[in-house]
């Protein structure tokens, strides 16, 4: 499936990562997580201002130990585009893991 990338040896899909955004928005950003869905806007259903998607999206990138580019972000509208980013994110750490030692 195009949607899960691994890490290691554990695999971490979209499934796992919309979940763990419920829960950073809820417990860290305080928003009501009762109606997310892939199609939840970030700034208009979730009243997230610029710095609050930057900052979710760095407590994302620390939890799961990856790096997503900043200018990818700023065309991000919904969460479902934000999962998708932090799913190809992991999945290029993944690559990078197994790539062979240059030289």
């Amino acid at each position: 499936d195009d949607r899960h990338a691994r890490l290691g040896q554990t695999e971490v899909g979209a499934h796992d990562v919309f979940t763990l955004m419920s829960t950073l928005l809820e417990d860290l950003f305080e928003r009501d997580t009762t109606n997310l869905s892939v199609n939840t806007r970030l700034g208009e259903d979730l009243n997230m201002d610029s710095l609050d998607i930057l900052a979710f999206v760095a407590e994302v990138e620390e939890r799961l130990a990856v790096e997503i580019d900043v200018t990818e972000i700023a065309d991000v509208a919904t969460l479902g585009q934000t999962v998708d980013l932090t799913v190809e994110a992991v999945g290029r750490r993944g690559e990078e893991r197994h790539a062979p030692f240059p030289g």
